[in-house]
Protein backbone atom coordinates (compact mmCIF):
# COMPACT_ATOMS: atom_id res chain seq x y z
CA UNK A 1 0.00 0.00 0.00
CA UNK A 2 1.36 3.71 -1.10
CA UNK A 3 0.46 6.72 1.31
CA UNK A 4 0.03 9.87 -0.62
CA UNK A 5 -0.79 13.40 0.83
CA UNK A 6 0.12 16.77 1.22
CA UNK A 7 -1.36 18.42 4.11
CA UNK A 8 -4.58 16.58 5.41
CA UNK A 9 -6.05 13.44 5.62
CA UNK A 10 -3.99 10.94 4.16
CA UNK A 11 -4.94 9.71 0.81
CA UNK A 12 -4.46 5.58 0.39
CA UNK A 13 -4.04 4.09 -2.91
CA UNK A 14 -4.82 0.12 -3.09
CA UNK A 15 -5.03 -2.02 -5.79
CA UNK A 16 -8.65 -3.95 -6.41
CA UNK A 17 -8.86 -7.29 -7.39
CA UNK A 18 -9.79 -5.76 -10.53
CA UNK A 19 -6.55 -4.64 -10.89
CA UNK A 20 -8.08 -0.56 -10.54
CA UNK A 21 -6.88 1.61 -8.41
CA UNK A 22 -8.96 1.83 -4.91
CA UNK A 23 -8.12 4.96 -3.34
CA UNK A 24 -9.57 5.81 0.58
CA UNK A 25 -8.97 8.54 3.27
CA UNK A 26 -7.83 7.23 6.30
CA UNK A 27 -9.53 10.12 8.44
CA UNK A 28 -10.26 8.01 11.39
CA UNK A 29 -6.03 7.40 11.94
CA UNK A 30 -5.56 10.89 11.58
CA UNK A 31 -8.67 12.39 14.06
CA UNK A 32 -7.24 9.69 16.48
CA UNK A 33 -3.71 11.07 16.32
CA UNK A 34 -4.73 14.47 17.51
CA UNK A 35 -4.80 15.22 20.97
CA UNK A 36 -6.85 17.70 22.35
CA UNK A 37 -6.35 19.46 25.68
CA UNK A 38 -8.52 22.06 27.90
CA UNK A 39 -8.23 24.09 31.06
CA UNK A 40 -9.28 23.35 34.34
CA UNK A 41 -9.06 24.38 37.79
CA UNK A 42 -10.83 24.48 41.18
CA UNK A 43 -13.52 26.53 41.89
CA UNK A 44 -12.90 28.90 44.79
CA UNK A 45 -16.85 27.38 46.22
CA UNK A 46 -15.29 24.29 46.12
CA UNK A 47 -17.77 21.30 46.42
CA UNK A 48 -21.02 23.79 45.90
CA UNK A 49 -20.41 23.43 42.40
CA UNK A 50 -22.29 20.95 40.89
CA UNK A 51 -18.96 19.40 39.33
CA UNK A 52 -17.17 18.57 42.23
CA UNK A 53 -16.00 21.70 42.27
CA UNK A 54 -14.12 21.30 38.84
CA UNK A 55 -14.22 24.74 36.68
CA UNK A 56 -13.64 24.89 32.88
CA UNK A 57 -11.78 27.47 30.97
CA UNK A 58 -14.67 29.05 28.00
CA UNK A 59 -12.65 31.86 26.55
CA UNK A 60 -13.07 35.35 27.14
CA UNK A 61 -11.73 35.29 30.76
CA UNK A 62 -14.70 33.04 31.67
CA UNK A 63 -15.04 29.90 33.65
CA UNK A 64 -18.01 27.05 33.57
CA UNK A 65 -18.42 23.77 35.28
CA UNK A 66 -20.49 22.60 32.24
CA UNK A 67 -17.55 20.35 30.55
CA UNK A 68 -19.38 20.45 27.23
CA UNK A 69 -18.58 24.50 27.23
CA UNK A 70 -14.81 23.99 27.41
CA UNK A 71 -12.36 25.27 25.09
CA UNK A 72 -10.50 23.16 23.17
CA UNK A 73 -7.09 23.51 22.27
CA UNK A 74 -5.13 20.98 19.83
CA UNK A 75 -2.19 21.47 21.07
CA UNK A 76 -0.60 21.65 24.22
CA UNK A 77 1.87 24.78 23.61
CA UNK A 78 -1.04 26.92 22.85
CA UNK A 79 -3.11 25.74 26.21
CA UNK A 80 0.29 26.53 28.39
CA UNK A 81 0.29 30.02 26.39
CA UNK A 82 -3.45 30.27 27.69
CA UNK A 83 -2.21 29.31 31.07
CA UNK A 84 0.49 31.93 31.40
CA UNK A 85 -1.78 34.62 30.89
CA UNK A 86 -0.33 37.81 32.70
CA UNK A 87 -2.20 41.08 33.30
CA UNK A 88 -0.18 44.64 33.88
CA UNK A 89 -1.71 47.74 35.90
CA UNK A 90 -2.17 50.96 34.82
CA UNK A 91 1.32 51.50 37.11
CA UNK A 92 3.31 48.88 35.63
CA UNK A 93 2.69 46.05 37.71
CA UNK A 94 2.79 42.81 35.76
CA UNK A 95 1.16 39.04 37.63
CA UNK A 96 -0.66 36.46 37.15
CA UNK A 97 -4.23 35.71 39.02
CA UNK A 98 -4.48 33.10 40.69
CA UNK A 99 -7.25 31.38 38.67
CA UNK A 100 -4.48 30.68 35.87
CA UNK A 101 -2.16 29.81 39.17
CA UNK A 102 -4.05 27.85 39.97
CA UNK A 103 -5.20 26.36 35.97
CA UNK A 104 -4.44 23.21 35.02
CA UNK A 105 -3.74 21.41 31.33
CA UNK A 106 -5.22 18.32 30.52
CA UNK A 107 -5.18 16.02 27.72
CA UNK A 108 -7.98 14.31 27.33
Amino acid sequence: MQQMGFIGPKINIKASHYGVPFFYLNIFGDLCSIMPYHIKKGSILGSAVPTDGVEYYVGEDSWSNDYSKRKIYTNQADADAQKATTYTTPQGYTYQPGWWKNATVVSE
